[in-house]
Formats: structure tokens, sequence, C-alpha cells
């Protein structure tokens, strides 16, 4: 599997972003709580909403993260992080404008860092700056809990915008 892919507008660059999350998904062996790994991996694709990133970064957005926690009563059955964000190449680089990913399970990294690049024409809205993390909020978080199986999927996102 290619990590990355070339896009040719905001919006088909969104929807390689998803399909290029989803496809790293659906080749991680996540221990069940009693639920098919089918049912697994529709729950984190009915909740990941990066094919919505073209919008959300015209709005201001410039990374997002998707928590996936599964849990049986007390015991934690495995944490899935999904990191999406979009950046504008540094002066003299040979990248363009790109969407990038990273998906970590248990806090390590199982697949990216992965991208989805523009056309050299193409320039994001919204990027994120040096020194990430000292630059950005939280501009909203939603979070949602659902059955798996005999365990709980415990489901939090958190989209950022460049402070002002």
């Amino acid at each position: 599997m290619s990590s990355d892919a070339k896009a040719t507008s905001l919006s088909q660059g969104a929807q390689l972003l998803q399909g290029k999350i989803l496809q790293a998904v659906n080749g991680l062996n996540l221990p069940s709580a009693g639920a098919p790994k089918s049912e697994l991996q529709n729950g984190i694709r009915q909740n990941l909403d990066a094919i919505g990133f073209d919008k959300h970064n015209q709005a201001g957005i410039v990374e997002a993260r998707a928590t996936f926690v599964l849990t049986r009563g007390s015991e934690k059955i495995f944490t899935v992080e999904i990191i999406w964000d979009a950046d504008n190449p540094i002066s003299g680089s040979t990248q363009t404008a790109h969407y990038g990913y990273e998906v970590y399970r248990d806090g390590r990294r199982v697949a990216g860092p992965g991208h989805v690049f523009f056309e050299p024409s193409v320039i994001l809205p919204h990027y994120r700056i040096k020194n990430l993390g000292e630059v950005e909020d939280t501009s909203f978080k939603f979070s949602k809990t659902g059955t798996m199986g005999n365990g709980v999927m415990q489901f939090e996102a958190h989209y950022f915008k460049v402070k002002k």
C-alpha cells in the first residue's frame, strides 16, 4: 500500500485522505471485545470525517485528531488515534501543498506519515505552521459512545485552528 496519493482539487484530496486512512485502519489487526473485525472497522469508518476536511480547512481547521478506545469493563482493549492535517510547503521545498495523516495504535505509529499531494497551483486556505501545538487552539470537539460486541467504543474528535 502506498501511503501517498495525488489530487487535483481540495474535495478530491479529502476523499483520497479518507480512503487512505480507512485503508490503513482496515489493515490493523484489532483485538475485539466479542465484536467481528468488520464491526470495529465500520465503527471507525462511520465516525471518521476526514472526507469533509476540505470544508473544515476552508473554515480554518488545520489539524484533526480522532481517538477510538475500545474497553470491556475496566479493561482497555485498544486505542486507535488518527491524525490528519493541512500543510503548505516551506519556501524552496520540492513538496506541494498536501493533507497528511498518521495512524497510531496504543501509542505506536502503525501507518504514515502519508500524504495527499495537490497540483503545484493549489495553495491550502489554512495550514499548520512551525512549532505545531504552540500556535493552535482547539476549535471544537465532539464525542460519542457505542456498544461493540460485549465492549464499549468511545470516540472523540478534536479540531484545531491556528491562533490569531
